[in-house]
């Protein structure tokens, strides 16, 4: 048996290999601090340490599953939670594995968009005191729009990012934007709402939504043109709006006629705005040593997921818009155009590019099999999928936001990232970003030639050096 190491969310103590003599030694280290053993069920439930009885474990979902392991009482759950750990990860581990810069969120306002759902008190309660961190201050905007829906995918989408902001920056103040309007109107209504909040003045704005630039579901050539009046409102007062890209891949599908459905590559909206941070998906595939060794663009079309409502797939989305132009700051990042063809009475055009914005901007972990742990309807689950790479890219800004504070007065921020980002790392050549080089979407591909690609666009955080290069520390 390898030695043990201990989870930093749930406190246990996880154990490679399956000797019970050697974990009958550790639990005579132990002593009283044990509360109950999981996974081995050649032990009687008397031999457990505190006369506890046996439960079994969970049966592993992927190759970074580890079992059996013996769960810690509170006071050593609270002391392990600087421990390394695999997945799923509590959202501080991740950001150290991201080299997020030092600070806690102090006297900044993160914005969280959302267009339904809501959160329970107790699962937030439970979930910070299981990291041992204080429970932020958190303001729903309006004050009484904290609606629980029935839809619990629209719950988790709530309380999974007030719980990853929460936790990467526990000192900042969270206000929660929520119009329970899931549709375009209510996407402009929520970011109205943010933009014009003189008493909460949020700096950064995080997106868990997006409407797919397809007809009939995204949105059109006219609805992209208000939105982009709003949010250069956001540029101007200096606000950052992170969006998820989508947990599709990057093909779509639509019904071609009835009965027949077919796939077109499309990007998501309002992540296709160039003044919006895109943020993408990847698995983090190996981790040693506290440090990231191998991070791959997250891919598991090829993996069914099943829940009451059926089966699907999931994959970070990304790709290039049909109704938004390349914007000037992506001209050094080689993105491919949209190709159209026509296909009419059997003849076939010639293609018909298009140079469009390309989506994500950045990456981060979005894989439900590196996912995080979070806390929902009384129990512990995991969370994933782009919506967790936005809070995470809006929680790092907030920070960096929090440095510029400190080092150059009150009111400055990072604002508007983009053009920035793609000249310090495509221009100056800064390692700010941690390059995804391998995998795919269905629909693009990374590869070690490609500074930028359609899955994870510049890659993953480097977050101290971002930081730096932005005068921040």
């Amino acid at each position: 048996m390898e030695a043990p190491f201990i989870d930093a969310l749930t406190g246990a103590v996880r154990l490679r290999g399956s000797d019970d003599a050697a974990l009958r030694r550790i639990l005579q280290g132990l002593g009283d601090k044990v509360s109950g053993i999981l996974g081995f069920e050649e032990l009687a439930p008397e031999e457990a340490a505190d006369g506890s009885s046996l439960e079994e474990a969970p049966a592993p979902q992927h190759e970074h599953s580890i079992r059996p392991f013996v769960r810690l009482g509170t006071a050593a759950k609270n002391a392990a939670l600087s421990a390394a750990l695999g997945p799923p990860y509590a959202a501080p581990e991740v950001a150290r594995l991201y080299e997020f810069p030092p600070g806690e969120g102090d006297g900044q306002c993160l914005g969280l968009i959302q267009l339904d759902g809501g959160y329970k008190q107790t699962d937030l309660d439970a979930y910070f005191q299981g990291l041992g961190i204080p429970l932020p201050r958190i303001t729903p905007v309006p004050a009484d729009s904290n609606i629980l829906s029935e839809n619990s995918f629209f719950n988790m989408e709530v309380t999974l990012d007030i719980q990853l902001a929460g936790a990467l920056c526990p000192r900042a103040h969270l206000a929660v934007y929520n119009t329970h309007d899931v549709s375009l109107r209510g996407y402009f209504n929520a970011l109205c709402l943010a933009l014009t909040d003189e008493v909460n003045r949020p700096s950064v704005l995080s997106v868990s939504w997006s409407f797919p630039e397809v007809e009939g579901q995204g949105p059109t050539p006219e609805e992209v043109a208000l939105f982009e009046d709003l949010l250069s409102v956001a540029a101007l007062l200096g606000v950052t709006v992170c969006s998820s890209v989508g947990n599709q891949g990057g093909l779509f599908p639509f019904l071609l006629q009835p009965g027949v459905t077919s796939l077109t590559p499309a990007a998501n909206f309002a992540a296709t705005s160039p003044l919006v941070l895109a943020c993408g998906g990847t698995t983090l595939a190996a981790v040693e040593g506290g440090r990231v060794t191998r991070e791959v663009v997250w891919n598991r079309l090829a993996e069914r997921v099943g829940n009451p409502q059926g089966l699907y797939s999931m994959a970070t989305g990304g790709g290039v818009s049909a109704l938004v132009p390349l914007p000037a700051y992506q001209k050094a990042a080689r993105v491919p155009p949209l190709i159209t063809h026509s296909y009419d009475n059997f003849m076939l055009s010639p293609p018909e590019p298009f140079a469009g914005r390309g989506t994500p901007d950045v990456a981060s972990n979005a894989d439900l099999c590196t996912g995080f742990r979070f806390y929902m309807d009384g129990h512990w689950g995991v969370g994933g999928g782009t919506s967790s790479a936005a809070p995470l890219w809006a929680s790092l800004v907030l920070l960096i936001n929090q440095g510029l504070s400190h080092r150059h007065g009150r009111e400055v921020r990072t604002g508007w990232l983009n053009p920035l980002l793609y000249r310090l790392r495509l221009e100056e050549g800064l390692d700010i970003v941690r390059p995804i080089t391998e995998g795919h979407s269905g629909a693009y591909a990374a590869s070690p030639d490609r500074l930028w690609n359609g899955c994870t666009g510049l890659g993953s955080p480097r977050g101290t050096a971002l930081a730096h290069a932005l005068g921040a520390i």
